[in-house]
């Protein structure tokens, strides 16, 4: 052997700052994980597993605590800000003969409630 390579590290796909603490940025990664990273301390707090696909999405809620992501895989999870586990996990009900598909990009954006959220 001449030489090994090691593989590139999974591309961050989407991310989104913390509202009231902008040191915390939850990281939607290509390899389906969400990574919740702690800029002050430079430190991976938490890495968060419930999707299939690759993370297109994130939108945090101050009022209801949470964090919701979107996926490749037409599937919406909400996470618990306090302990970063998952509550609810749904999956999204497409049109009828529409699959989704490699480039399926879902977007969620909470209303100025901070409770309802609209998933595109």
């Amino acid at each position: 052997t001449m030489t090994t390579f090691m593989p590139p590290p999974p591309a961050a796909t989407f991310l989104a700052f913390h509202p009231q603490d902008n040191n915390i940025i939850a990281i939607g990664m290509d390899d389906s994980s969400i990574q919740i990273y702690n800029v002050r301390v430079d430190e991976v707090k938490s890495k968060l597993k419930g999707h299939t696909k690759r993370i297109t999405g994130l939108a945090f809620s101050h009022v209801l605590n949470v964090l919701v992501s979107s996926g490749a895989d037409a599937q919406i999870c909400v996470w618990n800000t306090d302990g970063w586990e998952k509550q609810k996990t749904r999956f999204l009900q497409l049109p009828p003969g529409r699959t989704p598909s490699a480039q399926s990009d879902t977007r969620v954006q909470f209303h100025q409630d901070q409770i309802q959220f609209l998933v595109v």
